[in-house]
C-alpha cells in the first residue's frame, strides 16, 4: 500500500485527498471483489482454476495500470485503475485462502495455520527492521522453543535469526 501511495503522490502527483478516495474506492471495491469471488468460484466449478483466473486477472490489471498510469495527466484514470484492483484483490485472496484449506489434511487444520502464523512472524522484516537486536530476538527466541520440536519450521526460524543477524 504505502508504494501505491507513494507512486500516487510522487509520479501522479495528486493530493492527499484524492489519494484517500482512491483508498477507498480500492477497498470499496474490494468487498465487492470478494462477493464476486464467491460467484466466480461457483461460475468456474473449482476453487483452483478461479484462483488461476484471479491472477491472470490481477496480472493484466497490474499491466494496464503500469501503461497508463504515467504522469499527472493520468490522474482521473486512476480511480478505474482503483475500481480493477480492488475486484482483483477481493476475487484473490479468499481464493487463496479457500484453496489453501481445501489442501489441508482433515484434522490438522490448525496445526498448519498455527504453523503459517509463526513463520509470517518470523519473516517478517519490518518488525526486526530498525529494532534492537535484543527486542526482536526476546520475541522470536519462544517461537523457536514452542516449535523446536518441528524441525522445519525450527530451521525456518533460525534461517530468520541468522539472515538479520540476531
Amino acid at each position: 500500500m504505502t508504494i501505491g501511495v507513494t507512486y500516487l503522490s510522487v509520479e501522479l502527483e495528486m493530493s492527499g485527498a484524492m489519494i484517500g478516495l482512491n483508498i477507498l474506492t480500492l477497498l470499496g471495491c474490494g468487498v465487492v471483489g470478494t462477493k464476486l469471488s464467491t460467484c466466480l468460484t461457483t461460475a468456474f466449478g473449482s476453487c483452483k482454476r478461479s484462483l488461476i483466473a484471479a491472477l491472470v486477472y490481477f496480472a493484466f490489471v497490474s499491466a494496464l495500470a503500469a501503461n497508463i498510469l504515467i504522469g499527472k495527466e493520468s490522474q482521473m484514470l486512476s480511480f478505474p485503475v482503483a475500481v480493477l484492483w480492488g475486484l482483483a484483490f477481493g476475487w484473490v485472496y479468499p481464493s487463496q485462502r479457500v484453496l489453501y484449506s481445501m489442501l489441508l489434511p482433515g484434522g490438522q487444520e490448525v496445526e498448519y495455520v498455527e504453523k503459517g502464523a509463526a513463520a509470517a512472524t518470523a519473516t517478517t522484516t519490518p518488525y526486526c527492521y530498525g529494532r534492537h537486536p535484543q527486542t526482536c530476538t526476546a520475541t522470536l527466541t519462544p517461537l523457536l522453543h514452542r516449535y523446536h520440536s518441528k524441525p522445519q519450521l525450527s530451521h525456518l526460524l533460525h534461517l530468520s535469526l541468522d539472515t538479520w543477524g540476531l
